[in-house]
């Protein structure tokens, strides 16, 4: 299970690093971002990631943030 403390934390810090991958998939931990990827199924087979262990998450593009779809 992934260490929702340290992300959470990662996250409170760095959330504007995800904005460069809006639309994208990515698993993060602990120290940050371990992969990113297109689709779901790119990413689960990224070197590194295990959803296990990791927080995997769409990063929501400014339209789909925003609700507009």
């Amino acid at each position: 299970m992934a260490d929702a403390k340290q992300i959470n934390a990662w996250l409170s810090k760095n959330s504007s690093k995800l904005d460069a991958y809006a639309g994208k998939w990515v698993a993060l931990s602990g120290e940050g971002i371990v992969a990113v990827a297109s689709t779901l199924k790119e990413l689960l087979k990224a070197k590194g990631v295990d959803p296990k262990t990791q927080v995997v998450h769409k990063v929501p593009t400014p339209e789909e943030y925003a609700g507009f779809y």
